[in-house]
């Protein structure tokens, strides 16, 4: 057991598997997979850890794209910092920062299921695939909730997160 885990709101970057990501949220993102890919069993330790709470951003973080008109908003204060986020940022999706943005500000979130969820660790094809459930197809072998966002404030997270790089040196 977790020493800490009340205190703690575990945020993960999940990836969900095609079809059990479709038939839980209507979106079939295969590329959401990534992460858990790396090392399932430690994913699924996390996933079934006792946490308070569990959310998940996997596909919601492709939605919010490092565009040329956020660009231009960064750029309109000139340091250091604005300069590297747009050189090495552009044109790629905000996975990290919107991640880091829901962890800090949960408010963000506009849209949410929750589902369980657990992570194949057995060692054969679908090994390191992400199982997510309606909670009445859920087979209860020690999957937990997990809140999935669907929708995040994008305009308020853009606006916060130029004001946020804009006011570091």
């Amino acid at each position: 057991r977790c020493g800490r885990c009340e205190a703690i709101d575990l945020r993960m970057a999940w990836r969900g598997s095609a079809g059990s990501l479709q038939a839980a949220t209507g979106d079939a993102n295969v590329a959401t997979d990534f992460n858990i890919w790396f090392d399932p069993e430690a994913a699924h330790i996390a996933i079934t850890a006792p946490w308070p709470k569990i959310t998940s951003v996997g596909t919601v973080t492709n939605d919010v794209v490092f565009t040329p008109q956020i660009a231009a908003r960064l750029l309109a204060k000139k340091t250091a910092v604005t300069e590297a986020v747009a050189k090495y940022t552009n044109p790629l999706p905000l996975w990290d920062q919107l991640v880091t943005a829901i962890a800090a500000d949960p408010t963000l979130v506009t849209k949410e299921i929750v589902a369980p969820m657990d992570v194949d660790i057995d060692h054969g094809m679908g090994y390191g695939t992400t199982h997510i459930w309606s909670a009445e197809t859920a087979p209860h072998f020690g999957e937990r909730p997990v809140h999935v966002v669907l929708a995040v404030d994008e305009p308020r997270f853009v606006t916060e997160f130029v004001r946020a790089a804009q006011s570091v040196p």
